[in-house]
């Protein structure tokens, strides 16, 4: 049973009609819930709600003419019974493993963030984005923390919060530090065309290396994706399009899953685990510690988000909703990239823009 109230305060500060500075306190909660059979198997049958104080400074500035827009802010967040996953043993007795989530203490988050958009002439826009975020731990004790750093030994919740669990500076997980993007758009109505409108759009996104639990052990890499965009449009509203996604083939993992590990997985060799030992139990401390993964074809955890090389024409009609993809060198996809998409927000922005 949990209930909250979230309150959320804001100042604005309109300087001129161009430029507005503004002040946000916003206390947020993130809910609790229950661990279902798998929880109650390890002693933690539900988790707390998460709670936190969030704090942002920023400003929102049009410059020449309102050509150019530039938006900056500054955050801060205090997070308290922050929830995290942890990998516990199926309850069905499969040698498989599933996940809970649990409370891990508290944390820090601040950092920056910039978005800039410009229209340098009627047919070009550029736009660009930057945030750094830095996130750390500042209490927790992790169990699993307490077994790497142990060699095997379950950890005992009477412990407390000992060295060898403690997560105090460690950063969070799947969380990128820097992210950048970069967007160049063109479109210009054709002299020799009635009604038809030359069109491309040129796209770079970079994310930094991510941290794949609260360990702090195994990341991501970082990933630089460029995409390129060539067609035409009408005013009637079909385009065709040639376009090319990944050019780079990069082929980072966007994420990974720790499935096993020193106490439990599809191969345990030592006595079995219970909540109290206190001695290396289950699968030997030089086993390895697996870390499946979403990546490209050919990698570990199979047929990845990211395409690779993949170049094809678009054919789209709207006003039939009607969409027709003939890929060239057509490549298994399991998902669209978790990645900025640079291109769909800065145009959105330049709709705006182009009306001042």
């Amino acid at each position: 049973d949990f209930d909250s109230t979230t309150p959320r305060i804001t100042l604005d500060w309109q300087v001129n009609p161009d430029n507005m500075v503004y002040l946000v306190f916003a206390q947020g909660v993130k809910p609790g819930g229950l661990n279902g059979i798998a929880g109650q198997g390890v002693g933690q049958p539900t988790y707390d709600q998460e709670e936190s104080d969030n704090w942002e400074i920023g400003n929102k500035l049009f410059l020449f003419d309102r050509r150019l827009r530039l938006n900056t802010a500054l955050y801060w967040i205090d997070a308290s019974d922050v929830q995290f996953t942890q990998s516990v043993p199926n309850p069905g007795g499969t040698g498989a493993v599933t996940s809970i989530a649990t409370n891990q203490g508290g944390a820090e988050t601040y950092g920056f963030e910039l978005d800039g958009q410009a229209a340098l002439t009627d047919a070009v826009t550029i736009g660009v984005t930057y945030s750094y975020t830095h996130t750390e731990i500042t209490e927790g004790c992790d169990d699993f923390e307490f077994t790497l750093n142990t060699g095997g030994v379950i950890y005992n919740p009477t412990l407390g919060t000992v060295p060898q669990c403690n997560l105090e500076g460690n950063q969070y997980p799947l969380v990128a530090e820097q992210t950048a993007s970069f967007a160049l758009n063109y479109d210009s109505p054709l002299s020799w065309g009635e009604g038809l409108s030359m069109i491309s759009n040129f796209t770079t996104s970079y994310e930094g290396s991510k941290y794949v639990q609260v360990h702090n052990l195994a990341e991501t890499g970082a990933t630089t994706l460029v995409n390129l965009r060539l067609g035409v449009r009408s005013d009637n509203g079909w385009r065709v399009e040639l376009f090319g996604r990944n050019l780079t083939d990069s082929d980072t993992i966007p994420l990974a899953t720790r499935w096993f590990d020193l106490t439990t997985g599809s191969a345990n060799s030592g006595p079995p685990c219970t909540a109290t030992s206190l001695v290396p139990c289950g699968a030997p401390a030089a086993s390895p510690v697996g870390y499946p993964v979403t990546g490209a074809p050919g990698r570990p955890g199979g047929d990845g988000v990211f395409q690779t090389g993949e170049v094809g024409i678009h054919l789209i009609r709207r006003a039939e909703i009607e969409r027709i993809v003939l890929h060239l060198h057509p490549v298994r996809v399991r998902a669209e990239p978790t990645r900025v998409d640079a291109e769909h927000h800065v145009v959105a922005a330049f709709a705006q823009i182009g009306q001042h």
